[in-house]
């Protein structure tokens, strides 16, 4: 009996045993199956990590082939910024050169006809010489009136004297190569009637342009008529105006003779217009 009680006790003892270990065991399993879902995750964290570093390495490549491009296009640009101011610097050279030999020896003519655009200005108006100095690429236009104080023209001249001189150095200019064409294009803008009158006066006047081929354009009306009845063979002379219709563009005989004008506005009692265009006369 004691025999049999000592073993059931063993047999507990062994089952109690058995049941730690299993316990043991199953805790055990446990840690093993989180540390295989840890592992897992892991693994799968590394190969996002992997793949990751694949596109960063292809980024990588991709960002230093741009680098490099970008770098060469830089130093592209910065060859071509030195060039374009070698090439700047060479073309104002250039233009600063043209200009001083169109320029040079010009001024006697250039003061004749500036006189000449002017000669209805008041004495103290009027100039007594014209210089061209050269400052480095620039170069400026001094002027001297009867109480001989020099000043500079793009500061004292207003701006229909401005214009009247920029037309001088062109008339100048034009003398000083012969040349066969003159084109006068709307160069009465900005200058008044007095002015207009002296242009007309000196293309018609001066020998050189006799001798010369001359195409003028204005949007004044009163300056071609104008222009037209200072024409020594006005008499002779056949004027035409370009008339838009609906059956296309016509050249129209125009009546430019200011003459013939008044003569019209008598006829018909126009006293005001015939005034106008004596006056204009």
């Amino acid at each position: 009996q004691n025999k049999i009680i000592h073993d059931i006790a063993s047999s507990n003892k062994l089952i109690v045993d058995k049941k730690n270990l299993l316990s043991g065991l199953t805790d055990s399993l446990q840690k093993l199956v989180t540390l295989e879902s840890n592992l897992t995750d892991s693994n799968n964290t590394t190969s996002s990590l992997d793949n990751n570093l694949t596109s960063f390495e292809s980024q990588k490549a991709i960002k230093k082939e741009t680098l490099k491009k970008e770098r060469k296009h830089n130093r592209f640009v910065k060859k071509l910024s030195s060039a374009y101011k070698l090439l700047h610097n060479d073309l104002i050279d250039f233009k600063i050169e043209i200009e001083r030999n169109q320029l040079q020896g010009i001024e006697n003519n250039l003061l004749i006809y500036y006189k000449a655009i002017n000669k209805s200005d008041s004495p103290e108006e009027t100039l007594k010489s014209i210089k061209i100095i050269y400052s480095g690429n620039n170069y400026r236009i001094i002027i001297k009136r009867i109480n001989n104080v020099e000043e500079d023209a793009f500061v004292s001249l207003s701006e229909g004297h401005l214009r009247s001189l920029g037309l001088a150095i062109m008339l100048a200019i034009s003398r000083k190569y012969d040349v066969p064409l003159i084109l006068f294009d709307d160069v009465v803008n900005a200058i008044d009637s007095d002015h207009r009158a002296n242009i007309i006066d000196l293309i018609y006047t001066d020998p050189f342009f006799s001798q010369r081929q001359i195409i003028l354009t204005t949007h004044d009306r009163l300056f071609w008529e104008r222009f037209c009845n200072s024409h020594p063979n006005r008499d002779n002379s056949i004027s035409y105006i370009l008339c838009y219709t609906n059956k296309g563009v016509i050249a129209k005989q125009y009546n430019i003779d200011f003459d013939r004008k008044i003569n019209e506005a008598l006829q018909s009692f126009d006293i005001r217009e015939a005034l106008v265009y004596c006056r204009i006369w």
